[in-house]
């Protein structure tokens, strides 16, 4: 855990002014009547994603961090960007422990997107078709950086391959057993859970299969919640008093 924040806050201070950034925004109106439905919605990363675009994800967290950590939610929009810019972005969402998600209102992920997707420490998608393979562009340090972000998340070998492949005639759209076999939580962050909270994933999968009430998995949820947030705290603190 401190190797990567003190990587991800490295990044931070050294990166490139941006050459176009991203949109970010928090997404508070409802998805369907597009009324505003008050200051509940999860943070929006749209568009390209360019150097220097991780600082400014971040101060538009710092402006008010309680209305970030009330969701600690990531809905990511993205089919072009910086590999280097989007490990950046990956380290600083896994510091937070936050829930990465695609969904086809707000446009599907692609590319570097994709990289920051697998790499987080849980992740969803609300449809079929919305994360995409496509070349990745860099140098072969930077590639190497990506494949040990992802290599530190628990991602399978196999599925590092294919992300990170050097060439593809088009968009190589995720299968549903593609999306299911990536999971919708790291090993890494599994692994924390087991460690920090006792997590038990038999007790997990049987609740939500019904087999037992979800009262029984409330203290791993409730200490879950206690340290994810302890956790994000102090990213936080520390990257203001940057």
């Amino acid at each position: 855990m401190g190797a990567r924040l003190t990587l991800a806050f490295t990044c931070l201070l050294y990166g490139a002014a941006p050459l176009r950034a991203a949109e970010f925004f928090y997404l508070d109106h409802d998805e369907f009547t597009h009324e505003y439905a008050g200051p509940v919605g999860p943070f929006v990363v749209s568009g390209e994603i360019s150097a220097g675009d991780t600082q400014r994800v971040l101060a538009k967290i710092l402006e008010d961090p309680e209305r970030f950590l009330a969701r600690d939610a990531v809905v990511l929009a993205s089919r072009s960007g910086d590999v280097a810019e989007a490990i950046k972005l990956a380290l600083l969402l896994q510091g937070l422990h936050s829930t990465v998600r695609v969904n086809p209102l707000t446009g599907d992920c692609v590319g570097v997107c994709l990289l920051i997707f697998a790499a987080a420490d849980e992740r969803a998608t609300d449809g079929d078709h919305l994360l995409g393979v496509m070349p990745l562009e860099a140098s072969p340090t930077v590639r190497g950086a990506a494949r040990q972000l992802l290599a530190d998340a628990g991602v399978a070998d196999a599925f590092q391959e294919q992300l990170l492949r050097r060439s593809a005639d088009s968009i190589d759209w995720l299968s549903v057993d593609e999306e299911a076999a990536l999971g919708s939580r790291s090993a890494s962050f599994t692994r924390y859970l087991a460690e920090r909270c006792g997590w038990d994933q038999a007790l997990e999968r049987a609740v939500m299969t019904g087999q037992r009430p979800l009262s029984d998995l409330k203290p791993m949820l409730d200490c879950r919640r206690r340290v994810v947030l302890s956790d994000a705290r102090r990213v936080l603190a520390g990257a203001r008093k940057h």
